[in-house]
């Protein structure tokens, strides 16, 4: 884009120069003379300048012959036309330009839609891992507090084995004791079962003779007795 503030008078003094220089005065060339001015504008004044650049030629140059102004306006036309001519190639290749930009432009913003779908989709996949490794690391830290528990679980098991461990050996200990005192007790009853045995069989023999005894007193007695009625 030109700067605004580009006038009749200086795309006209710049035609001029252009003429000076053996210079088609195009748009092109006046632009670049200039190095400012938009092309619509440029093209405008100059279309202005080369409908009153026949006038002015005769008002600033009166002693111009007329066939020499002929010379030039047949030149100057032949130049509109080649100028027109490049114009016309230069807006085909401008537009050809513009449309192989609005194609590349195509591209670019499918290439850019593209990647913004993939960018979403990538965002996505961030977001499920990231979610994903938050509900890992919420099991992790379930799963370590079930280790936890089962860590305090086993301690206090294994503080209860060896408490059970020692009252077994206490029990143990106290059954052997009580072995110890049971077969002492069978020993001291077999003893004194024998003894008592032996006291029966005494006393029984000691029973046995005095029934004896008794009965031979008996037998005496009778026999006293019956001597005793004899004698009566």
């Amino acid at each position: 884009m030109g700067r605004i503030g580009v006038a009749y008078q200086d795309v006209a003094q710049a035609a001029r120069y252009c003429q000076g220089v053996n210079q088609a005065p195009t748009v092109e060339n006046i632009r670049q003379h200039l190095k400012s001015g938009s092309n619509s504008t440029i093209a405008r004044y100059l279309r202005e300048w080369k409908e009153n650049s026949g006038l002015e030629a005769t008002t600033n140059n009166p002693k111009i012959p007329e066939e020499l102004l002929q010379l030039i306006e047949g030149l100057w036309e032949r130049l509109q036309m080649q100028a027109d001519e490049r114009i016309d190639q230069h807006q085909v290749e401008a537009k050809a330009a513009i449309q192989s930009l609005q194609q590349q432009l195509a591209q670019v913003q499918r290439e850019k839609r593209e990647q913004e779908v993939q960018h979403h989709r990538l965002e996505e996949q961030y977001h499920q891992e990231i979610s994903f490794r938050q509900q890992l690391q919420e099991q992790l830290t379930a799963e370590q507090q079930k280790n936890q528990v089962l860590i305090e679980r086993l301690s206090a098991y294994e503080t209860h084995h060896q408490t059970q461990k020692k009252e077994n050996e206490r029990l143990h200990q106290l059954l052997h004791h009580v072995q110890h005192n049971l077969e002492h007790y069978q020993n001291a009853m077999q003893q004194l079962r024998q003894e008592q045995l032996l006291n029966q069989e005494k006393l029984q023999q000691d029973y046995e003779q005095r029934i004896t005894y008794a009965q031979q007193q008996l037998t005496l007695l009778t026999q006293e007795k019956s001597n005793y009625q004899a004698q009566l």
